[in-house]
């Protein structure tokens, strides 16, 4: 960013970026409870972009304008005890648009590597691909660079969701005429930024080539999430559709705990293939992720490794499940 004046959005994940260095620093397995000094940002900014900033409004005013202009709490901005400005994460950060600014990096290496296997598992046919397209930020990531990627897609896309950001980014003029999009029936909730069906509702396609979800949180290889609504969903997708079935995995969501206030919806072996970032400088609970997975090689065994990602897959895979109702429970 030399020479360069950082945009809203920017700025945003560059102090993201930052909160991450420190609780690295520190050993701290979460960005929550951490303080940045002002000061500290504006200098590390004024550096690397070369133009220097004299106070710290400037870096206040923006992030303030970012969070109006999303309808978000990101950030809260205070004084230290001996006086000095300082930033800390907001106590809570459980919306869709609050969560999209999490783990950005590890989300952007799941999604180029959910891109790069359908295209290469499914190349060298004619007929239409069907791919399933779960609740989260890192699908809706996914669909950005699905959209970028599309010229290179090897065959026809037929994507079925019911995030409503995945549907957003693939109504986009130059993904539309490539991609046929279809969309869940239901209301949408505004904290999961998903379509939730009505119960007892069918759920289609009952059939998908792939159908891809994440998870909120990971214990025991049990999965959570928190909102209870989506739990139904997220049930029947498992347990009524066939295709292969793929997990994304920050390897943030690990917890030491059963965790409160989440909602059990299935386990990892519920799964087909998991994919996983790998990063140069894994925080503390991705380190005990990955400790976790590696306990587990008898059931999974790496399918591919690249620089930025691992596949993992069933080391015996039992097959499909053919559908039995592709409905909503009540």
């Amino acid at each position: 960013m030399k020479g360069q004046r950082l945009k809203k959005h920017e700025l945003v994940e560059v102090v993201f970026a930052r909160f991450w260095a420190e609780a690295r620093q520190q050993g701290h397995p979460s960005i929550q409870g951490i303080t940045l000094p002002v000061d500290a940002i504006r200098e590390e900014i004024s550096r690397e972009s070369g133009t220097p900033r004299q106070n710290n409004k400037w870096i206040q005013t923006q992030l303030k304008k970012y969070q109006q202009e999303h309808g978000v709490a990101l950030f809260v901005h205070e004084r230290a005890a001996a006086g000095a400005e300082v930033l800390r994460i907001a106590d809570t950060l459980v919306s869709f648009q609050q969560k999209k600014h999490l783990y950005r990096a590890e989300k952007l290496r799941l999604a180029n590597a959910l891109i790069d296997y359908i295209f290469a598992e499914f190349a060298g046919a004619a007929d239409r691909l069907n791919v399933w397209m779960g609740a989260g930020t890192t699908l809706a990531l996914a669909a950005e660079v699905l959209r970028a990627r599309i010229a290179d897609a090897p065959r026809p896309l037929h994507v079925c969701t019911h995030n409503v950001e995945v549907i957003t980014t693939l109504l986009h003029p130059d993904a539309a005429r490539e991609v046929e999009l279809s969309v869940a029936r239901g209301t949408i909730d505004p904290v999961t930024c998903t379509i939730v069906p009505p119960k007892h509702a069918p759920l289609w396609p009952e059939d998908a080539d792939v159908i891809v979800q994440g998870t909120s949180a990971l214990y025991n290889g049990e999965l959570f999430v928190e909102s209870e609504r989506e739990v139904p969903v997220k049930r029947a997708i498992l347990a009524d559709t066939t295709g292969i079935k793929v997990l994304l995995l920050t390897l943030h969501e690990m917890h030491s705990a059963p965790p409160k206030e989440m909602h059990r919806y299935g386990t990892v072996d519920d799964y087909d293939l998991i994919i996983i970032p790998r990063m140069k400088h894994p925080s503390l609970d991705q380190e005990e992720a990955l400790a976790w997975i590696d306990a587990r090689r008898g059931d999974f065994e790496t399918r591919i490794k690249q620089w930025h990602y691992e596949i993992l897959g069933r080391a015996t895979p039992g097959g499909h499940r053919r559908p039995r109702s592709a409905m909503i429970p009540g």
